[in-house]
């Protein structure tokens, strides 16, 4: 709750400035890693752009259905959870090939055995695909669901047997506490793609803003293929204790996309992401 209300605070602060920046919420994905650049190297800034930096994508979700903020990152199920017709993708970050995961104190076939199984997620976000196939993989069981932010499941007592589903870069404590890991999204049927998304009445008043911030993300990813340590250096402080060479390791398990990539994906109106070019 006191989280929530200083970010009201500052987003209402934020909205008395002359021109108001146009706010966008993302949280701790590694996909991510080029809007912090951009913020980290003033392009944001200098084209009127702020990043909320969110503990989850369900807050960042929720800050936009609020109008807290103007445009929040999140893959194809938060899209789908907004349910909103005229929410559209402006801006492709990357396609998740292994950076989301699920972890177990058991083995598959050890979790089939069990009658109750403690989950541990963010249940309107994409982690509820990955359970859903793990839902078919086990079977039927009696699932506990424990709806708790990246950062809140990382820092409790779990209740065995658990499964805790996450994304990059918070698999990296889990790795080192030696727990299984019993899918990723390299798994057939698990399709994961992240874009920015914004109302597209608001992105057309803006147009010009939002080419600016599109160009500011391509040369970030430009960046980072050039040089990652220099990259890495930029956006180490929008991580927690993450390494260099744990970020390294989990950018082999995204790739960067464009529309082409995307093209035959139905569901989203793409049409916007052709103007960005």
């Amino acid at each position: 709750m006191k989280r929530i209300l200083f970010l009201i605070i500052s987003l209402l602060f934020l909205g008395c400035e002359e021109k108001p920046a146009i706010k966008i919420a993302a949280n701790k994905w590694i996909g991510y890693a080029p809007l912090f650049y951009a913020d980290a190297t003033g392009c944001l800034k200098a084209n009127g752009f702020k990043l909320i930096q969110t503990v989850s994508l369900n807050e960042s979700l929720d800050l936009y259905k609020d109008k807290l903020v103007d445009a929040f990152a999140a893959t194809q199920i938060e899209y789908e959870e907004a349910n909103d017709k005229n929410l559209v993708p402006i801006a492709l970050f990357d396609k998740s090939y292994g950076a989301d995961m699920a972890f177990s104190n058991l083995s598959i076939n050890e979790l089939k055995k069990q009658k109750t199984i403690n989950v541990y997620m963010e249940v309107k976000s994409v982690n509820r695909l990955l359970f859903d196939y793990l839902k078919n993989e086990i079977g039927d069981k009696n699932y506990i669901i424990h709806n708790l932010d990246q950062s809140e499941i990382e820092n409790i007592k779990l209740k065995k047997p658990f499964i805790i589903i996450t994304y990059a870069p918070y698999d990296v404590i889990y790795k080192k506490r030696r727990y299984k890991e019993i899918i990723n999204s390299k798994y057939p049927g698990i399709y994961i793609i992240d874009a920015l998304f914004a109302d597209k009445n608001f992105y057309l008043k803006n147009k010009g803003r939002f080419k600016h911030l599109n160009y500011c993300l391509k040369d970030a990813v430009k960046k980072l293929k050039e040089n990652p340590k220099s990259f890495y250096e930029k956006v180490k402080k929008y991580f927690d204790n993450y390494s260099y060479n744990d970020f390294y390791s989990d950018l082999k398990n995204i790739k960067w996309i464009q529309l082409k990539d995307i093209s035959g994906y139905k569901g989203i109106d793409l049409r916007y992401l052709d103007e960005n070019k």
